[in-house]
């Protein structure tokens, strides 16, 4: 129950909702316990200067009480926000999604969706800059494998089965900035067949170690 008697500005309410119960490992608590939540202004998604507000979702509380666990942004006189949500992610992975023009009063409940980021576990002020992607994620026809590293490169992507068999090594090339690479692959495998709907995990190989990432495929 939120009551406002301070004055007529507006707010955004967004209640998370974490994926790792339907679609596994890589992905949050139902609740979205430890999600990073940054609300801005309109147009200005990830501009510090123009940041509204942050909240981290936390259950804890007092004695026989809890923390909301939705997050809520005043906006003031703003007709809408754009959000910025980090979530927890599991097994070394996290994601960042984006929520572009969250119109004011709405009340949003929002599934985790988007792509994974693997982070390595030297990472630090001392240690390697890591991430790790593939886009699309389903897999439907084809998909791009990104790297980028401050430390050393892998040397490829290889892409097994929930048997731990390898299904396909990926080449990557350079792409654009330096410390990036990226590399294509058609949904097949070694064999040139297109490999069946499921669950597969891509593993770089070589350079910094990074945990795996989950591709699905679907057909």
């Amino acid at each position: 129950l939120y009551r406002n008697e301070e004055n007529d500005g507006s707010s955004v309410r967004l209640h998370l909702v974490g994926r790792r119960h339907d679609l596994g490992a890589g992905y949050s608590n139902r609740d979205g316990i430890g999600a990073k939540v940054t609300a801005y202004e309109q147009g200005y998604l990830g501009d510090g200067a123009r940041r509204i507000g942050f909240r981290e979702i936390e259950s804890h509380g007092g004695f026989s009480s809890e923390s909301a666990i939705d997050a809520h942004f005043g906006l003031g006189s703003a007709a809408a926000a754009d959000i910025r949500i980090v979530w927890p992610g599991s097994d070394g992975t996290r994601i960042v999604q984006d929520l572009l023009g969250v119109s004011a009063g709405a009340s949003v409940q929002v599934l985790e969706a988007g792509t994974f980021t693997a982070v390595g576990a030297a990472e630090g002020p001392a240690g390697p800059r890591i991430r790790f992607e593939v886009m699309p994620n389903p897999v439907r026809d084809s998909a791009r494998f990104t790297f980028g590293s401050s430390g050393e490169p892998p040397t490829g992507i290889d892409l097994f089965d929930l048997r731990g068999r390898l299904v396909r090594s990926i080449r990557l090339e350079r792409a654009g900035a330096p410390g990036s690479w990226a590399g294509e692959w058609d949904r097949r495998a070694r064999s040139g067949e297109e490999v069946p709907s499921g669950v597969y995990f891509a593993r770089p190989s070589g350079g910094s170690p990074v945990p795996p990432q989950r591709v699905v495929v679907l057909r």
